[in-house]
């Protein structure tokens, strides 16, 4: 996988089943019944990709790693996000299986809506005014636009907040998407962005840039 090599090899090996030292090799004793995820043919014996994946995201130092790791083997197609979500239900006590079953659904590109409704639940969580989701605009070529949420502040001037999930790093949606936030801004409104991985991870981060630029308090629940 490409921008994930590593000079170390990792070998599963029974809980007990003591190995000594070896240069360039990293042995790790496990209690799962890993030899089911074991392809039937060729060697060395090695893990099917997609239980392999799993296994190294949860060791990285960092969530946030382990996404990436897992995504990359969606964007580079060595596997689809699907299959990782289906298998990740196979390994018992998966380290960070929530947020990587969360991660794999938006990278999928379909829990993007779910990432929408969690900025409304944590904006009241906090006090903050919900926004408006899904509002339409209309391009200058007169095309239909959705905005994921949307806030007018007292002031009149409007802040938009786009929500990226993780198949907006694809260079064709990367380059569609920065046109139509040129659009967006040309209409007046202020646009922020934000990953629905940041969402799900550094909700908080997210909520102070909304109140820092004037996302009013939610005078319903004041009430």
């Amino acid at each position: 996988m490409e921008g994930w090599e590593s000079e170390t090899i990792d070998v599963l090996t029974q809980k007990g089943d003591l190995v000594p030292d070896l240069e360039g090799f990293f042995f790790h004793q496990t209690r799962r019944e890993y030899q089911q995820w074991v392809h039937s043919s060729g060697e060395p014996r090695r893990l099917r990709l997609d239980k392999a994946a799993l296994l190294a995201a949860e060791r990285e130092r960092s969530i946030h790693r382990g996404i990436g790791r897992v995504a990359a083997c969606v964007q580079q197609r060595l596997t689809t996000a699907d299959r990782l979500l289906h298998s990740s239900f196979d390994v018992s006590k998966l380290r960070h299986g929530h947020q990587l079953r969360l991660a794999l659904g938006d990278i999928a590109g379909g829990a993007q809506s779910f990432a929408e409704i969690d900025i409304g639940r944590l904006c009241q969580e906090v006090g903050l005014a919900p926004p408006v989701r899904q509002r339409v605009r209309r391009d200058k070529d007169g095309r239909r636009r959705y905005l994921d949420c949307e806030w007018e502040l007292p002031n009149g001037r409007i802040i938009v907040l786009e929500i990226d999930g993780s198949f907006h790093l694809l260079v064709e949606n990367w380059w569609r998407d920065m046109k139509r936030e040129r659009g967006v801004a040309i209409s007046g409104r202020t646009v922020l962005r934000c990953s629905s991985i940041e969402i799900r991870l550094e909700p908080s981060d997210i909520l102070l840039d909304l109140a820092a630029i004037g996302v009013p308090r939610n005078t319903r629940s004041a009430a």
